[in-house]
């Protein structure tokens, strides 16, 4: 259940972060900039809606311990640095991305392990049809 809030929750971030870009700061930043802040909004709203979409299985098979000490960490310091990076310039931010961004693919990779490891799940439904 909290998978889910977490990816709600990521989801409407992802909305007003991508609105605040498009309308207040789109004339403070340069196109690099910009590109910088897009990247970082489209990464919160892949892993908002993959995180609802996982989390459905996330008490059952462990998931919801990967997303929130693998992934959502991945995506507060993938996303996070760009942010930063965005606004500042300061270029040091910009080594903390591919720390988030291994933690995303490592969280990622450690789901479908899980996933793999775990027999499929079948309800009488299935089997009658």
């Amino acid at each position: 259940m909290r998978a889910m809030m977490i990816g709600a929750s990521l989801c409407a971030l992802g909305v007003t972060l991508g609105a605040f870009g498009a309308h207040a700061i789109a004339d403070t930043l340069t196109p690099v900039q910009i590109a910088w802040w897009d990247t970082a909004t489209e990464y919160v709203w892949y892993h908002g809606i993959g995180f609802l979409a996982v989390s459905a299985h996330g008490q059952q098979l462990h998931i919801e311990k990967v997303i929130k000490r693998i992934l959502f960490p991945g995506i507060i310091l993938f996303s996070g640095s760009l942010y930063l990076y965005a606004f500042t310039g300061f270029r040091p931010l910009g080594m903390i991305t591919p720390i988030g961004g291994t933690l995303l693919l490592f969280g990622w990779l450690k789901i479908c392990w899980i996933l793999k490891r775990t027999p499929p799940i079948h309800n009488d439904e299935d089997l009658e049809a």
